[in-house]
């Protein structure tokens, strides 16, 4: 009974330390959102405007550009409102330019292999993710947590996209 009780008590421990960490309380989604300004995430989106532009001066064709959000259906409540929020920005955004079949949402908890291959590929970190890869697999675009609208939106506007 003892070490039942020790066992629940180890288990309860890591999940509560895995939900702090996490952030999975209204009151610290923005220290969650702070927390992803690490060097990878500041990284990429410091290049937004770069991208963009490097976009624009290589004639990167919108048809040949994917849209990858990773999401998960099994996570925390927090996490769960993130991800269907960012499922819902883009699929109105992009079924807007008709280029809601470019649209690819890999689910972590139903389709883990594929979710994880990209996180080591792409240097992902957090689940909701979002991915604009070029015919080559390249990343022109990428935010992890909340998905920079105007960054976003100004990557369309150099792919000759936005109505």
């Amino acid at each position: 009974m003892e070490k039942t009780r020790t066992i629940v008590s180890v288990v309860m421990a890591v999940v509560l330390a895995i939900w702090v960490l996490c952030g999975c309380s209204r009151d610290s989604e923005h220290a969650h959102s702070n927390a992803l300004e690490s060097s990878d995430r500041s990284a990429s989106n410091g290049q937004h405007k770069d991208a963009a532009a490097e976009v624009a001066s290589t004639a990167v064709s919108v048809d040949n550009v994917r849209f990858v959000l990773i999401v998960s259906s099994e996570t925390c409540q927090c996490a769960l409102e993130k991800c269907r929020e960012n499922e819902k920005y883009l699929a109105e955004t992009l079924r807007r330019l008709g280029l809601g079949s470019n649209l690819d949402i890999v689910d972590h908890a139903k389709e883990e292999d594929k979710a994880v291959q990209l996180f080591k590929e792409y240097r992902v970190h957090f689940i909701p993710s979002f991915l604009v890869l070029d015919g080559d697999g390249k990343v022109l675009f990428k935010n992890e947590w909340d998905i920079d609208h105007i960054a976003f939106e100004e990557l369309l506007t150099s792919l000759g996209n936005t109505q």
